[in-house]
């Protein structure tokens, strides 16, 4: 009974994948320290976007809401994200600049607005 405890403990670590992923704006420039949040099902993580743009972290197989935040840009959500043992690609994430009109029709001062 035991040796079979120790394989189920095995068989649970083998299902989590390491999700990558990347944050660039419309030019494919990398946006550093955008905040990403992860929820699944009794499950949150919170992680920022590294000095060149890029995020890792370990999840267990399933669907997870991916939010994606920056004081810059407009927030992006990605509802249901299915990750699955297959899941070996770097997830790229587009973050569009945020109009004066989104954020009240004033530009935030210090902040460039198009």
């Amino acid at each position: 009974m035991r040796a079979e405890g120790i394989d189920a403990q095995r068989v649970v670590a083998e299902q989590e994948v390491e999700l990558k992923g990347m944050i660039v704006d419309w030019q494919d420039a990398r946006i550093i320290d955008a905040s990403i949040i992860i929820e699944g099902k009794n499950f949150r993580r919170s992680l920022v976007a590294d000095n060149i743009g890029e995020f890792r972290i370990a999840l267990p197989v399933g669907i997870y809401k991916l939010t994606v935040t920056h004081p810059t840009f407009k927030t992006y959500v990605i509802k249901k994200l299915k990750v699955s043992e297959a899941t070996n690609t770097v997830l790229k994430v587009e973050l569009k600049v945020k109009t004066p009109t989104a954020s009240g029709g004033k530009c935030p001062k210090g902040q460039l607005c198009l």
